[in-house]
């Protein structure tokens, strides 16, 4: 076969291939190479993020609820020194005769001040002492930052007694019979007149735990509200 022949076969080869698309098959690998690789990035870009916002979140959490059990176990901690610093009086259960709930002067002094009154239903001197606070020292305090508290020193009278005796008199604040066991641990504390009704006796304790001396008297309504300041 002549040369030309030879050449003239050769071209029609190669025309015969670009027409059936053989020079395009490179160019379709790259693209589809291209693609693939571009979706793959995408992807582990996504599940990367994913990842990531995941344990931020985790964190995030586990922080939060790390401090807000630090806050908790603080504020627990420290309610819990205020009522220790108070003494063993101050932890005796009493019963509200109104409600007939149980309560503690330690548990009223959290965050309060608690004005103590020890009285006895027939004592005269309590009744006028009493009659001061309701016209001009209860009225004083009505943000409920000051609580008051009544307690008869007969420990052998009957709640409702008493309770009777507080509705006859519209005093509104809380009214309770001691227990021998408080009129005890109270006259360790104070001294006896304590449980000596006629004497006036009362004192205050503040919300820090600390407490007044034991004061007596019928005194004027604005030394008791000084006292209650702690003025």
């Amino acid at each position: 076969m002549k040369l030309s022949h030879l050449l003239l076969l050769g071209f029609i080869m190669i025309f015969a291939l670009a027409a059936c698309g053989g020079v395009s098959t490179p160019v379709a690998t790259e693209e589809a190479t291209v693609g693939a690789t571009e979706e793959m990035t995408e992807e582990a870009t996504v599940e990367a993020t994913e990842e990531m916002t995941e344990k931020a979140t985790v964190e995030a959490t586990e922080e939060m609820t790390e401090e807000a059990t630090v806050e908790a176990t603080e504020e627990m901690t420290e309610e819990a020194t205020e009522t220790a610093q108070l003494p063993e009086w101050a932890t005796i259960e009493l019963v509200d005769v109104n409600s007939g709930d149980t309560f503690t002067l330690a548990q009223l002094a959290q965050d309060k001040t608690v004005y103590v009154h020890m009285m006895a239903t027939w004592c005269s001197n309590c009744r006028r002492s009493q009659e001061g606070l309701a016209e001009s020292v209860v009225p004083t305090f009505t943000d409920g930052d000051v609580v008051f508290v009544s307690i008869d020193v007969q420990s052998d009278i009957d709640g409702s007694q008493l309770d009777a005796y507080r509705t006859e008199n519209n005093f509104g604040w809380t009214f309770a019979v001691a227990n021998n066991a408080l009129l005890g641990a109270l006259s360790n504390e104070f001294g006896r007149t304590i449980t000596n009704p006629p004497s006036t006796p009362h004192f205050v304790i503040y919300p820090d735990g600390t407490y007044t001396t034991l004061q007596t008297g019928i005194t004027a309504p604005d030394e008791k509200i000084a006292l209650i300041k702690g003025a």
